[in-house]
């Protein structure tokens, strides 16, 4: 698979991510919702490859390939929220 391949199928399998909702009390008694993203699940990736027929060693890259950039695109994530508060 080549990069452009996986890239894609990154950002598609992104739809996939659960998404929490958190409430952060605050000093002043008052608090902050916020909505924060979760991994995308093995369950989606590994779906994704036999819908396109990705096994074996190939598998195993491309599983961490899309996990490496899946925790790249969480920590920035992390940063911006706490750039806000």
């Amino acid at each position: 698979m080549h990069l452009a391949e996986a890239w894609a199928a990154f950002w598609r399998l992104s739809a996939d991510r659960p998404v929490y909702i958190v409430t952060i009390p605050l000093p002043d008694g008052s608090s902050v919702t916020e909505a924060r993203h979760g991994a995308i699940p093995f369950l989606a990736i590994d779906a994704y490859c036999r819908r396109f027929g990705t096994e074996g060693e190939a598998f195993h890259d491309f599983y961490a390939l899309v996990s490496a950039m899946d925790q790249a695109w969480l920590d920035a994530a992390a940063e911006l929220r706490a750039e806000r508060r």
